[in-house]
């Protein structure tokens, strides 16, 4: 915490920055904060998993059409939420005092958040669009997939299955998220060692406040 009562991440992110609205998607529902362009988030993943369960789940009971309209509301969504989740990291970035190269050792920890989300919103994607399009064959329901394997027999779930394409997508993402936080985890080791405070690193004050109380 700074003297003026501002909270900084561990890398250096100022969290109370203004939110300056989305980067280069319309804001066509005119949103504020950074509460509502959250909850905008929240909102289409929730409508893309509902419609992609309404899509596979209830083929077998709904009218075609229905189905058919469940689908497409389904592509629909999912390409907003990519859109609205690439979108999310460049606010991060743009929003953050950390610029420069885009490297692990200039990011923090909300950026890199986004940057795995966007991943994972990818894998989700990936997958609905194999459920509804391409599925796998009864026999392979609920096989194991294996990553690191090209094989493609009735026992395994391999490269002509969208969950193995969808978990090499969580995969990148997890291992975004757990190279940063672990070279936060060697900077705060190092800075134990040598006695270094890394959050009394000085920084201009925002812009419009005044002197610090």
């Amino acid at each position: 915490v700074s003297s003026g009562g501002n909270v900084y991440s561990a890398s250096g992110a100022f969290s109370d920055s203004p939110f300056l609205g989305p980067a280069f998607t319309p804001n066509v529902l005119n949103v504020r904060s950074r509460a509502e362009y959250e909850s905008l988030s929240h909102f289409l993943w929730i409508a893309k998993d509902l419609s992609w369960w309404v899509a596979v789940e209830m083929e077998d009971r709904l009218p075609v059409f229905l189905i058919a309209c469940a689908k497409g509301v389904t592509v629909l969504v999912a390409f907003l939420l990519l859109a609205h989740t690439a979108d999310a990291l460049l606010v991060a970035r743009r929003d953050t005092e950390k610029k420069g190269s885009f490297s692990l050792t200039n990011l923090d920890g909300e950026t890199v958040t986004k940057l795995g989300l966007v991943f994972w919103v990818l894998a989700m994607t990936v997958w609905s669009f194999g459920d509804m399009f391409y599925p796998d064959p009864e026999a392979r329901i609920g096989a194991e997939v294996h990553l690191f394997s090209l094989d493609s027999s009735p026992g395994v779930e391999g490269p002509d299955s969208s969950r193995w394409w969808a978990a090499w997508s969580m995969a990148v993402g997890v291992f975004v998220l757990a190279a940063f936080w672990g070279s936060e985890a060697v900077a705060i080791c190092r800075q134990g060692v040598s006695g270094v405070d890394r959050t009394e690193e000085p920084r201009d004050p925002p812009t419009g406040a005044g002197p610090p109380t």
